[in-house]
């Protein structure tokens, strides 16, 4: 049986199912959103892209971020400035937005660096709202995508509270707030199929793990924010 939060990639032009999905579980995850065809040229263009990152810049393996308008790759600006995606981010920021502003490419394949910051369970200090896209196979040994399902409640409520600078706020669960009870055993990870879609609220307690030995992770997002006044 599929998960609650999973959704008919068919249907995806109907935003209000999609939004009502992501406001009860903090996500909603399209199962073979991208077509072979799109997803082979999304991946040719990301690899593109990251193959002319140094090596030495991201200790995981190779990483990337653009602004999406900016970019020469046509096939991944059409794909993150779809008017299906950016119909989904209207109806559930509910104002202004810069839909998928920013797109961030991460090609993990390096297992002996242990954890970043977002490999723990947290919530983004900076709330964004993502389009997550597999751009290869998960499963458990790749340091799937993790997330608690219908905590982003709690999660905005802990954002809402927390001041001072960026580095200082504190947003990592289950070390900076071990009396709300979570525990590892919360955490659903989130395998699935090169061209699956996953669409969050950051405020989704969520985090990414390590892939291990022979293993990889290819994704794409897209963040999108409210606009600034």
């Amino acid at each position: 049986m599929l998960p609650k939060y999973d959704f008919d990639a068919d249907n995806i032009s109907d935003s209000h199912k999609v939004v009502n999905i992501i406001k009860e579980y903090g996500i909603c995850r399209i199962p073979n959103y991208l077509d072979q065809d799109t997803l082979s040229k999304v991946s040719i263009e990301a690899l593109g892209l990251i193959d002319n990152e140094p090596a030495d810049d991201y200790e995981f393996g190779k990483a990337t971020r653009f602004f999406r308008q900016q970019t020469n790759k046509t096939t991944i600006r059409d794909v993150f400035g779809s008017s299906g995606m950016d119909s989904i981010s209207k109806a559930y920021l509910g104002r202004n937005h810069d839909s998928n502003r920013e797109v961030f490419i991460t090609h993990d394949y390096k297992h002996d660096n242990g954890l970043a910051r977002n490999g723990y369970l947290h919530f983004d200090r900076i709330y964004t709202f993502k389009y997550f896209i597999y751009l290869s196979d998960v499963n458990e040994n790749c340091g799937p995508f993790s997330i608690v399902p219908k905590s982003h409640t709690k999660g905005k409520q802990l954002r809402s509270k927390t001041s001072g600078q960026y580095e200082e706020q504190k947003n990592r669960i289950l070390l900076d707030y071990p009396e709300l009870g979570y525990t590892n055993d919360d955490v659903v990870q989130i395998l699935g199929n090169a061209g699956d879609l996953m669409i969050f609220d950051t405020d989704t307690f969520h985090m990414g793990g390590a892939v291990k030995e022979g293993n990889k992770r290819l994704i794409i997002r897209g963040h999108t924010r409210w606009k600034i006044k």
